[in-house]
């Protein structure tokens, strides 16, 4: 995969930065080479950190006695056939911003990628206690039953009201087959948990 950039030879600013397994062709400004220069950005270099000059050629010296990273050659508006040579070099202040910016950056996406664990982990609690509620209400229990219920599980109540549904899983595993405890019940609680943990693989320690 190629990395590309266009260096703007009026103001030196570097823009237009993109991906692909080929350079591609502009056209207007962008594809005019007296104005833009389309860069192949060297691999290891950061072109968010450095600056691009041209590197002149002096009389008498070949490209083989500079150092550079790019050449640029086109016809210019008269004919002239033209080779320009430019080369990146760190911008240290840049470095210091950009590496500053990437810290707070990769903070935050830390940050985010734990509250949509977390919110996660609070749904699929939600969800296996909705599971429950609706095979309880559904089955045509009584009140002394469904609460006879409750009180012989309080472990995954409370945990699933808690949003804690993987210290739950010990106790819902553990479940037996009888009364308000159905095969169906059990099934759909394994099938919630297995898709939550196709998911979020990282949870299913």
């Amino acid at each position: 995969m190629g990395k590309y950039i266009f260096y703007e030879k009026a103001t030196g600013e570097l823009k237009n930065y993109y991906e692909e397994q080929e350079k591609k062709t502009y056209g207007g400004p962008l594809g005019d080479p007296t104005l833009y220069v389309q860069v192949d950005i060297p691999e290891g270099i950061d072109y968010r950190k450095y600056n691009l000059f041209e590197v002149p050629l002096e009389e008498g010296q070949t490209e083989a006695d500079i150092e550079f990273d790019y050449k640029h050659e086109y016809y210019n508006f008269i004919g002239e056939y033209i080779t320009e040579y430019y080369k990146f070099f760190e911008n240290f202040d840049k470095t210091n911003d950009v590496d500053l910016q990437d810290a707070v950056d990769a903070a935050r996406a830390a940050k985010n990628a734990r509250a949509m664990k977390g919110l996660a982990l609070r749904t699929v609690a939600e969800r296996l206690y909705a599971i429950i509620t609706d095979y309880i209400y559904e089955g045509g229990y009584t009140p002394a039953e469904i609460e006879t219920f409750k009180a012989t599980y309080p472990e995954i109540f409370n945990l699933l009201a808690a949003k804690q549904p993987l210290t739950a899983k010990t106790y819902i595993d553990a479940l037996v087959v009888g009364g308000i405890i159905t095969q169906d019940l059990k099934n759909d609680l394994a099938m919630e948990y297995s898709d939550f943990f196709s998911s979020y693989p990282e949870f299913d320690t």
